[in-house]
């Protein structure tokens, strides 16, 4: 679940003038992660910044930076609608139009993973000459800092369980793994009002439970303290509005869904189907929002929806490298079933899976292969091959534990041409 940003009604200048006197606010400054023990590891905190240079005006990337420089003052006592100001944004001498402010704060929320007091819902006045966007906060600022100091030491602990020396694919699944096992989906909430914290890293991390929003969110600045660049995708899965993730991995850009990698599975809650995947795999079953530049004034105010918004996204690179796919990187790929580079091929990945102990394994069936009669060869009838790699595998590892050729269960999309394999192990 995607939560959308509000906007209230343009509000008159002088309704809202006392909102910006000195004193109504109090600092509320977000430690960085290098604070809290990173610095000791051997990864550099990188920045993340897609989202202003994906911003096309020089008003609103003003704006964005306007943003910055405000958004940790937040009002001691709320209004009367219930939220908590944060300081006005005044652009000064800059006149923006309501789309422009609205992309101007989804790019800010792209590059800002951290700031989970931000309120969904925003007031502004423009003009001719100026503009003037006051933001809300969910929490006042003493809740805020209380919430920081909570968050920084969770995240300390965290980055503290990453190894050393990994490569950019390595820490990736490492946070990717990690964050799975910690956070469970929050079913059953349909907007921020039911539960504003599921949707923010402070829900992923520290209640443990989120939706899309917030296991987006969470992976964003967790791969930043270990020096990964990303961004957001808004868009839609299975009906509903959804939020990813796109990673930057050897400077090449991926999709990362890790809501739907969370398979919700006690004994096997991992997955990696959409872990470093293209635009054409990801556009099987996702379908990513329209580019803000060719919506148009009203689609973007949201007049053509019933709840009043609308989604969109900035600007984004295209992701057309399988080099550090998940499934490229650790399954098999199957060419034909009696050739012997294809063997060759899924034994030793099937090896390296056995010894890293994975749960989950991918086979990978090329186009030219009928899908349903290679299942079939390979899983369920005979010569059922990957049960002989099975059997290999198990003669070739020197372990205390074997794959259990009993218990394999398999999940096959033929839209992907992929099959996923469920590995279990004997003592």
């Amino acid at each position: 679940m995607k939560r959308l940003v509000t906007k209230i009604a343009a509000a008159a200048m002088s309704a809202v003038m006392c909102l910006s006197v000195t004193g109504c606010f109090a600092e509320s400054k977000y430690s960085k992660v290098e604070n809290l023990g990173a610095s000791s590891k051997e990864y550099s905190e990188t920045t993340l910044d897609y989202g202003y240079y994906a911003l096309e005006k020089e008003a609103q990337k003003q704006l964005y930076k306007k943003m910055e420089s405000v958004i940790n003052s937040v009002a001691k006592q709320a209004d009367d609608s219930g939220y908590y100001p944060i300081e006005t944004v005044d652009t000064g001498e800059v006149s923006l139009s309501s789309g422009d402010i609205k992309v101007a704060i989804e790019a800010f929320s792209c590059d800002h993973p951290e700031v989970f007091w931000l309120s969904n819902t925003y007031k502004y006045y423009s003009d001719s000459s100026t503009t003037k966007v006051y933001l809300y906060s969910t929490f006042s600022a003493e809740k805020v800092a209380d919430m920081q100091t909570t968050l920084d030491t969770a995240i300390g602990k965290f980055l503290d369980e990453i190894p050393k020396g990994l490569s950019e694919f390595e820490r990736e699944r490492e946070i990717h793994d990690k964050l799975i096992k910690d956070c469970t989906y929050a079913s059953g909430i349909s907007n921020s009002q039911d539960n504003p914290n599921a949707f923010t890293i402070y829900g992923a991390l520290i209640d443990n439970k989120a939706v899309c929003e917030g296991y987006t969110v969470a992976m964003q600045y967790l791969l930043k303290a270990v020096g990964i660049k990303s961004a957001t995708v808004n868009g839609y899965s299975k009906n509903s509005r959804h939020q990813w993730c796109l990673v930057n991995i050897e400077d090449k850009w991926y999709h990362l869904d890790a809501t739907w990698d969370d398979r919700d599975d006690d004994e096997n809650p991992i997955a990696y189907m959409y872990f470093n995947v293209t635009d054409s795999f990801i556009t099987v079953d996702h379908t990513l929002a329209k580019k803000y530049t060719i919506l148009s004034q009203g689609e973007l105010d949201g007049a053509n929806e019933a709840d009043g918004t609308t989604m969109f996204n900035l600007p984004l690179p295209q992701c057309n490298s399988e080099d550090s796919s998940f499934i490229n990187r650790a399954g098999a790929v199957i060419n034909a079933l009696d050739d012997y580079d294809t063997y060759d091929n899924a034994v030793s990945k099937l090896r390296d899976a056995a010894l890293r102990k994975d749960s989950c394994f991918y086979v990978s069936i090329l186009p030219d292969l009928d899908f349903d009669k290679t299942v079939k060869s390979l899983f369920q009838e005979y010569p059922q091959e990957f049960f002989r790699y099975v059997a290999d595998v198990n003669r070739m590892i020197d372990t205390d534990y074997k794959i259990s050729d009993d218990n394999l269960s398999i999940s096959a999309s033929k839209e992907h041409r992929i099959v996923a394999v469920n590995l279990k192990y004997t003592n």
